[in-house]
């Protein structure tokens, strides 16, 4: 079955068919599929039409001031205690016997059986509104304990077969060849592209701190308008070193993608390329250190 987001759901298909032991001929027959959200409200449904198909129907064999004798008894599953409803006939057109939604009838009276044989049954009238005569309808109400023992013993058996049930393993497939291939020349394509734009960077923050440091020495005269070529320069190195580190830190986070997904090694950590502080005791040491 298939929830609301159109996702499979595990359910159950559950059949019946009552069979009458005396003939061999199926009564009725019914299969329900519900998941375990609608097991309670399912069964319910189940067990009401079970028990419209299975009503008794009978005919009142003989009165005596307030009881009653109709012709269904043990046989038929008449118990001690069962309510039945009296009905008439009110339309002249012959109707069966058996037909439930018959609107010809009209109920007259309740009755409670007190006596049962194997094909009677005696019962004592409890309310009425009009007179009971032979040939009048005897029909039995729908046994509400029926309904709860046919309900919770359906539920015991469901439950059983799921704890029954083998329990599933979950294997987690490997990445597939193919798949681990694409993963890969993916990282490798944005780490290349990375990397060149980091040593583009590199080398062109590397030449304009060069000439800012040049036109600072005052080595090259400027004069008029190639007076503001230092602050240009300098500008230059400043922008390009952002851009340059920014890369660097792109770099980083590929690298240690690539550890993760088992693309390059954890085991050597090369010093990055760049410039690098080192304390002395007059100060600081710059170098500069690039790997090929």
């Amino acid at each position: 079955m298939f929830n609301e987001n159109n996702e499979e759901e595990p359910s159950f298909v559950l059949s019946i068919r009552m069979v009458d032991t005396r003939t061999n001929i199926t009564d009725f027959s019914d299969e329900v599929q519900f998941t375990d959200l609608q097991l309670h409200d399912e069964l319910f449904r189940l067990a009401a039409r079970i028990s419209d198909n299975t009503l008794l129907i009978g005919s009142v064999l003989s009165t005596k001031q307030s009881r009653i004798s109709f012709n269904i008894g043990r046989a038929q599953g008449i118990k001690t205690g069962h309510q039945l409803v009296i009905s008439r006939r009110t339309s002249a057109r012959k109707k069966f016997v058996n037909d439930l939604h018959d609107n010809a009838f009209q109920n007259i009276a309740l009755a409670e059986v007190v006596q049962v044989s194997d094909l009677s049954a005696e019962a004592v009238i409890v309310q009425k509104i009009s007179s009971v005569a032979n040939g009048d309808q005897v029909q039995t109400y729908i046994d509400r304990e029926k309904l709860i023992h046919l309900i919770s013993q359906t539920r015991k058996e469901l439950d059983t077969q799921k704890r029954l049930k083998p329990k599933q393993r979950v294997i987690r497939k490997v990445p597939s060849i193919g798949k681990e291939s694409s993963d890969y020349a993916n990282w490798s394509k944005r780490f290349r592209q990375t990397k060149v734009e980091h040593d583009r960077w590199l080398y062109t923050t590397a030449g304009a701190g060069g000439a800012t440091i040049l036109f600072l020495s005052g080595s090259i005269k400027l004069s008029g308008i190639l007076s503001v070529l230092p602050w240009i320069a300098g500008a230059g190195t400043v922008y390009s070193g952002i851009r340059f580190f920014h890369f660097r830190d792109l770099m980083n986070e590929l690298s240690t993608e690539g550890r993760s997904l088992g693309f390059i090694s954890s085991s050597f950590d090369p010093i990055p390329s760049g410039f690098h502080w080192t304390p002395v005791p007059k100060g600081f040491q710059i170098a500069w250190i690039k790997r090929f």
